[in-house]
């Protein structure tokens, strides 16, 4: 379907999402896809450190970003909870505030998410497009808990985030020099 991707990395995931939550209206012109290169990051060891799995993380995006193929990645992908061990019982105690509100630009500086910050720095520093897996996230105003994908520019800049509970898929489009869409 797409004869100019190129997968590079690791290992590839797939998600099974419910295909009518994919359909798109059909007095929409289809998007224009222009070729791209993807790096999958699959981290491995994820321990209960959180410190040393942000480092680990931020080691694997510059190492992909740097790739030694002939065709450098624009759009690096980290897994789901990259930051964490995987499962329900570890997402209050590795939860962080990001705060986004819709509509307004994000600040990364005053940012109290030591994983945004990373990731906002590391997408800069590559010069890449970095999907930030996801995050447990922790709503200050209800206190619950969601798993919470990111998406930076090459320039560090953060894009809408994705919330998830897991009661069902959730999409979430942006557009960048290549159309994508995620879903959790």
């Amino acid at each position: 379907m797409f004869p100019n991707l190129r997968l590079s990395g690791a290992l590839l995931l797939s998600h099974n999402l419910n295909h009518s939550a994919c359909r798109t209206m059909t007095s929409v012109a289809p998007p224009v896809f222009k070729p791209f290169t993807l790096t999958l990051i699959q981290l491995g060891s994820i321990a209960s450190d959180k410190a040393a799995n942000l480092h680990h993380a931020r080691k694997m995006i510059m190492k992909a970003a740097k790739s030694n193929s002939d065709k450098r990645p624009q759009v690096v992908v980290l897994p789901e909870s990259f930051n964490s061990p995987y499962g329900f019982v570890h997402f209050p105690a590795y939860a962080e505030n990001i705060s986004y509100t819709a509509g307004k630009e994000y600040d990364i500086q005053a940012s109290v998410s030591e994983s945004v910050k990373m990731l906002s720095f590391a997408a800069k520093e590559a010069g890449i497009w970095l999907i930030g897996g996801s995050i447990p996230e922790r709503d200050v105003e209800t206190n619950n808990i969601y798993n919470t994908c990111t998406v930076y520019s090459p320039t560090g800049v953060k894009f809408p985030k994705t919330l998830s509970n897991h009661s069902g898929p959730m999409i979430t489009r942006f557009s960048f020099p290549c159309a994508v869409q995620h879903g959790i």
